[in-house]
């Protein structure tokens, strides 16, 4: 009797393994992930100087506010020139993805109004860390600065 209870207890382990490693944790709501990704995310690493352009750096911040907004401060360096714009826009948060929508164009850039949105999952958005993932692309990630 004590063997028959020892394979049930063993084999009742083994199914409850098995039923919890294959449920994955339930993502954040849309809803709670607009409150978190609300403030200021400055992207880690400068994106540039590779073989082919020794002398490019990007550096960019993220401001997204309560009402649907952003503003993005980007700042360019090519061969120690810096250039600075801003971008802004709405944004929002659909199925767990990032839709952004610049609204003001600087005038000398070019862009194509179907160019104005993208898209990005997200990948991580604990307070102080966000990843996001463009379709192709490796994600882009952030710190929170305020």
């Amino acid at each position: 009797m004590m063997v028959s209870m020892k394979k049930h207890v063993i084999l009742l382990f083994a199914v409850s393994n098995i039923v919890f490693a294959q449920t994955p944790p339930k993502p954040p709501s849309d809803a709670e992930q607009r409150q978190k990704i609300i403030g200021s995310w400055h992207r880690v690493g400068q994106v540039g100087a590779s073989k082919t352009a020794p002398g490019l750096g990007i550096d960019s911040t993220y401001t997204f506010a309560l009402g649907g907004t952003f503003q993005k401060k980007i700042k360019v360096v090519v061969n120690k020139q810096e250039k600075q714009t801003t971008t802004m826009g709405t944004w929002q948060i659909q199925d767990n993805v990032l839709i952004t929508t610049i609204t003001n164009f600087p005038p000398e850039r070019k862009i194509r109004p179907e160019a104005a949105t993208s898209r990005q999952t997200i990948v991580k958005l604990t307070p102080a860390e966000l990843s996001l993932q463009s379709k192709s692309e490796a994600p882009d990630e952030f710190k929170r600065i305020k």
